[in-house]
């Protein structure tokens, strides 16, 4: 099967070693008596072609308080990696009238990894499956976007279940994982590369960095993006 090439860089100014490349998701080994479990199941097996996940470059406690009439979030030292004056910074917590639920927080790290490519391809981001995390009580918030024609760092944005306990992961835990598609819309295989950001990387995020606080209904932004990138070769 021939194999679309994609393109990522980290759009980072600090600690930019901290982020570690995507990596294949690889099923866990089945340790059950007779290897009998569904992880060797063919289809499960299966499922987890053209997945990637990324890790998380933090350890991050947080607890959750109720004070008053509110929820009150804090994160937890000195198990949390972060320096204390970063934390407002990376991690953000959305006001609560755009939960889902009370009990669902909804929080935001920046992951500044971008994702290109030369056609069209769309990438999927969801919560990694079939790997080992500290705690289950959340839940990426899915989305998938046309790396084509829009060149964006993501968020690693979730749903925190704080009736289940603090929310906790570990550094190089996997907190969401990745898998592109064609433009029809079928999985493909890809051959992920990394690239050093550029001027032409640069240029391409600043294009539409900030837009959704200028402008309502971006949709029409996405045909005139995809028009401009007909000129521009980023791989």
């Amino acid at each position: 099967m021939k194999k679309t090439k994609v393109g990522w860089c980290v759009d980072a100014s600090q600690y930019k070693i901290a982020f570690e490349s995507p990596k294949k998701l690889v099923p866990l080994k089945d340790k059950s008596e007779g290897q009998k479990g569904y992880l060797s199941c063919p289809a499960v097996r299966s499922y987890c072609d053209g997945y990637y996940v990324v890790t998380s470059p933090y350890s991050i406690k947080l607890k959750c308080f109720e004070k008053e009439d509110r929820l009150e979030i804090c994160p937890v030292f000195p198990f949390t990696s972060i320096n204390d004056s970063l934390i407002k910074t990376l991690i953000q917590v959305e006001h609560p009238s755009t939960w889902r639920k009370s009990n669902l927080v909804t929080i935001q790290v920046p992951s500044p990894y971008v994702f290109f490519s030369d056609e069209i391809i769309y990438m999927e981001q969801g919560h990694p499956m079939l790997t080992d995390q500290t705690n289950l009580n959340w839940r990426v918030i899915p989305g998938i976007i046309d790396i084509y024609s829009w060149q964006r760092p993501l968020n690693w944005s979730f749903e925190w279940d704080v009736n289940a306990g603090d929310f906790v992961i570990n550094a190089n835990e996997p907190i969401y994982s990745i898998r592109f598609f064609s433009k029809s819309k079928n999985p493909t295989i890809v051959d992920l590369k990394e690239y050093q950001m550029n001027k032409k990387i640069k240029e391409q995020l600043a294009l539409t960095n900030g837009i959704a606080k200028v402008k309502k209904g971006i949709k029409p932004y996405f045909e005139k993006a995809k028009l401009r990138r007909k000129k521009i070769k980023l791989l």
